[in-house]
């Protein structure tokens, strides 16, 4: 069965589903079209047991991709399956992915364009507590300087666009970073 070549043609939960019912083994290869990133979901008798981007793996990789909407697409028959990391069946990774990815594209939707540059709001956070962030959503900060766009800040960040996303409306609803 001949799987589609572009994820515009399909979404990730169909290819999913074609693989799963074809009880296909090997690697789907995603390879976006305007960026570097790429990603692997491996298989096993139509089986999700392993994903990685360039940014995660796992079940986080999974994640990453349902937000996902172009890329080349490449299946590998055969190909030897990593040490399985994805222990859900393909419903249920669909049915959270999906999920997800909704809850991801209404979060873009709230925010500004994003060709919009950001800056550190001077005049104080409107928090009356302590800034909470992690390491990594403290590194996302630092790359706010007044000269980086939304998109300029996702693509320099170590994280995926939906956990840059969060983060942006996070840190926009804190009043921590501003437009300029």
């Amino acid at each position: 069965m001949d799987l589609p070549t572009n994820l515009r043609e399909t979404t990730l939960a169909e290819l999913i589903q074609i693989i799963e019912v074809s009880g296909r083994s090997g690697r789907l290869q995603v390879q976006m079209l305007e960026t570097s990133e790429q990603a692997s979901i491996y298989f096993n008798k139509g089986q999700i047991v392993h994903a990685t981007t360039n940014i995660n793996q796992g079940i986080n990789a999974i994640w990453e991709l349902f937000s996902w909407t172009n890329g080349q697409l490449i299946f590998h028959d055969g190909v030897t399956t990593p040490p399985r990391t994805i222990k859900e069946n393909n419903i249920s990774l669909i049915q959270k992915g999906l999920k997800k990815a909704t809850n991801t594209h209404n979060i873009m939707m709230n925010l500004p364009p994003l060709n919009t540059v950001m800056t550190v709001n001077n005049e104080g956070a409107q928090n009356t507590g302590e800034l909470q962030l992690d390491s990594s959503e403290w590194n996302f900060l630092i790359l706010v300087d007044g000269t980086r766009t939304i998109k300029d800040l996702f693509d320099d960040s170590n994280l995926s666009t939906a956990k840059a996303a969060v983060l942006v409306n996070k840190l926009l609803e804190q009043k921590v970073i501003i437009p300029k």
